[in-house]
């Protein structure tokens, strides 16, 4: 078992979430980092879920760069429901695809 729990990263994301709304996250190609990096000379932050990680002060590290949230929290042993997994998924999908960060959490909620 982890020694994060997927409860907590769901409060935080949903505290991003609420905090900056209109977010939206630029990727890149497509893939998000879960720590800040530098692509063919421009800076990339970290997406919500890896703000999340950051904010609750547990580090990914960099060989977890551009794996799925749901391969993340597997490779982690975080606990997750099926519907906890979907949700996770749906957000970070949501969010890779330019969808500011208060709507990527309710259009997840909205499948869950």
């Amino acid at each position: 078992m982890s020694e994060i729990t997927f409860q907590q990263i769901e409060a935080e994301v949903r505290r991003l979430a609420d905090e900056k709304p209109e977010f939206v996250y630029k990727s890149y190609e497509g893939a998000c980092f879960y720590n800040p990096a530098e692509r063919e000379g421009k800076q990339y932050g970290a997406c919500i879920f890896g703000q999340a990680f950051k904010n609750l002060d547990f580090e990914v590290k960099e060989d977890y760069e551009y794996k799925s949230i749901g391969t993340l929290l597997e490779l982690l042993d975080v606990e997750t429901t099926l519907g906890e997994f979907m949700w996770a998924g749906a957000v970070q999908r949501l969010q890779d695809g330019g969808t500011a960060w208060g709507e990527a959490v309710s259009l997840a909620d909205s499948q869950r």
